[in-house]
C-alpha cells in the first residue's frame, strides 16, 4: 500500500463538504532561528543546512513539514493536493498543507515544531515510552533521542539507521549510525519496539518500512511533527510530545 496516496484519499473524504478547496495556501521554507529557535543540540539536520522545515498556512492555520528537498507554493487547496506527491518537494508541500488543513478545521491540535530546549524534553518523553523494551530501533537518527537513550538505556540496546551518507558509519554517542539502505530490515528484525522519523513519508520510504513493521508485529512509534496529520489519517501510533 502506499500510504501517502491512502492519507491523501482519506483527507479528501473528509473535506468534502467541510471546506471551500479554492481556499488560498501558502508554503513556504522557514529560517532556521524561526522554525526551531536555540536548541543548544549538536547534529539536527536543520540546523546543518541538510533539512528545512516547510510552513503551510491557511488563514490563521499553519502546519509544518521537513523536507531535503524546499519548495515554496502558492495556490488553492485543490491544487496542493492535486500535486504530483511522486516527487519528493511535492510531497513535502502536500503534508504541509495536509497538516494546516486538519488543524484548520480542529482535526489535529498539533501542527507547528517545538522550539529551543523542547528537543531535549521529548527527547525524555520518548525514553519513557521504551524504556520497558530491550532492544530499541530507531529508523532516522535523531541527536536528542540518541544521545538520552543512550545515557539511560545503553548503547548496546539500541540500533540507529539513517539515509544521510554524513552519518553513516560515524559513532554517535556510542552508537555506530547504520546505512537504512541496508540495515532497516534488520533493526525491524531484531528491535522490540521501533521508532521511525514522520520525514520517512517525505523521503518516501515509509511504505517499505511500515509493512516490514506490521509484518513483525512489532509496537512502533512514528515521531515529529511532519506525520502528526498523516498519523491521525491513518490511526497510527503517533508521538510528538511538545508541538504545538
Amino acid at each position: 500500500m502506499d500510504y501517502l496516496e491512502e492519507a491523501r484519499n482519506r483527507l479528501l473524504k473528509l473535506l468534502s463538504g467541510k471546506i471551500d478547496m479554492d481556499l488560498p495556501v501558502t508554503v513556504s521554507p522557514l529560517p532556521i532561528n524561526e522554525a526551531i529557535g536555540e536548541p543548544h543540540i549538536e547534529d539536527l539536520p536543520l540546523l546543518k543546512g541538510k533539512e528545512r522545515l516547510l510552513e503551510a498556512k491557511i488563514k490563521d492555520a499553519k502546519g509544518q513539514a521537513f523536507t531535503d528537498s524546499p519548495k515554496s507554493f502558492k495556490g488553492s487547496l485543490k491544487e496542493a493536493f492535486s500535486l504530483d506527491i511522486a516527487k519528493c518537494e511535492n510531497r513535502a508541500i502536500f503534508v504541509a498543507t495536509l497538516n494546516a488543513v486538519l488543524r484548520y478545521l480542529g482535526f489535529i491540535s498539533k501542527s507547528i515544531h517545538c522550539k529551543d530546549n523542547a528537543p531535549l524534553r521529548c527527547a525524555f518523553e520518548i525514553l519513557n515510552l521504551v524504556k520497558p523494551f530491550r532492544k530499541i530501533g530507531i529508523i532516522g537518527f535523531h541527536p536528542a533521542i540518541a544521545q538520552v537513550l543512550a545515557s539511560n538505556v545503553g548503547v548496546d540496546n539500541i540500533m540507529i539507521t539513517d539515509l544521510d551518507k554524513e552519518n553513516i558509519g560515524k559513532v554517535k554517542f556510542g552508537i555506530e549510525i547504520l546505512d537504512g539502505e541496508r540495515y532497516t530490515d534488520k533493526l525491524i528484525s531484531e528491535a522490540q519496539i521501533v521508532l521511525l522519523t514522520g520525514t520517512t513519508f517525505i523521503n518516501g520510504t515509509f511504505s517499505y518500512i511500515f509493512e516490514k513493521i506490521s509484518m513483525t508485529q512489532k509496537p512502533y512509534y512514528v515521531y515529529g511533527i511532519t506525520a502528526s496529520g498523516i498519523c491521525r489519517l491513518l490511526s497510527l501510533n503517533h508521538v510528538c510530545p511538545y508541538g504545538y
